[in-house]
């Protein structure tokens, strides 16, 4: 995983990631803000490389990615190990912005997940998360495989 010595270097790294998936994934219509925050680790509902939120209706959404993970956290957060499915940058922000491209769907999914017992909410949201990290990890495969550079 790559470690950023600046949040310039971070910020930068992640707007260009925003740009190529942005029309990858077709979502030129929608207006996509990246912000830096810093977090702990364990916040009320889980741990966050980053988060997104977003407005259907409007087309527009931030995703924030947390600073502290991608400057620091290895050493002092043994992270990796509770999360070794997803460990690049450009994974983590293709795998917010499926968030987005699937929002419709999404919304409606969790509609049907307020419905179920506790355990089964908690189970299926982590398979949800689980999904999209493989499918961010495969999509950045093939980029990278198309490029000849992975």
């Amino acid at each position: 995983m790559a470690k950023y010595e600046t949040t310039e270097s971070l910020i930068d790294e992640a707007r260009e990631h925003l740009a190529y998936w942005q029309k990858a994934l077709r979502l030129q219509e929608w207006t996509i803000h990246l912000e830096l925050y810093n977090a702990t680790f364990k916040e009320e509902d889980g741990v966050y490389f980053a988060r997104t939120f977003r407005s259907n209706q409007e087309r527009d959404a931030v995703i924030r990615v947390n600073q502290l993970f991608w400057m620091d956290a290895l050493e002092k957060h043994d992270l990796m190990q509770a999360r070794p499915d997803l460990s690049t940058l450009e994974e983590t922000v293709v795998h917010e912005m499926l968030h987005i491209r699937i929002g419709d769907w999404e919304s409606a999914w969790e509609h049907v997940i307020k419905n179920a017992d506790s355990s089964d909410r908690a189970d299926h949201s982590f398979e949800h998360e689980q999904f999209l990290n493989v499918m961010a990890r495969i999509l950045v495969g093939l980029r990278h495989k198309q490029e000849g550079s992975g």
